[in-house]
């Protein structure tokens, strides 16, 4: 069995694999990673309890996150309420 350490997954990563087997990727499982390979899309499963795994096939594997978009409005309403919680806490300026 041959093993082989690739750079930790980002959106959009691609690499190169020889033989069919299973990718392993030491980041956290979320149900919004797609994994490309060998010209199918799958959705990975949990490894380990928190990493993802998936089937791959040669000649690549390709990491996609599908659900940034949720993040970034998260991120935009916490932003937002953080905001009224300013505003309403405001203290009167001093005369």
């Amino acid at each position: 069995m041959a093993v082989e350490r690739i750079p930790p997954p980002e959106s959009g990563f691609t690499t190169n694999i020889a033989s069919d087997g299973e990718v392993v990727a030491g980041d956290q499982f979320a149900p919004g990673w797609r994994v490309l390979t060998g010209g199918d899309r799958t959705t990975p499963h949990r490894a380990f309890g928190w990493a993802m795994a998936a089937a791959a096939s040669p000649p690549s594997v390709s990491f996609t996150y599908t659900d940034q978009w949720m993040r970034t409005a998260e991120m935009a309403l916490l932003g937002l309420l953080w905001l009224a919680a300013l505003w309403i806490t405001r203290r009167p300026g001093s005369a």
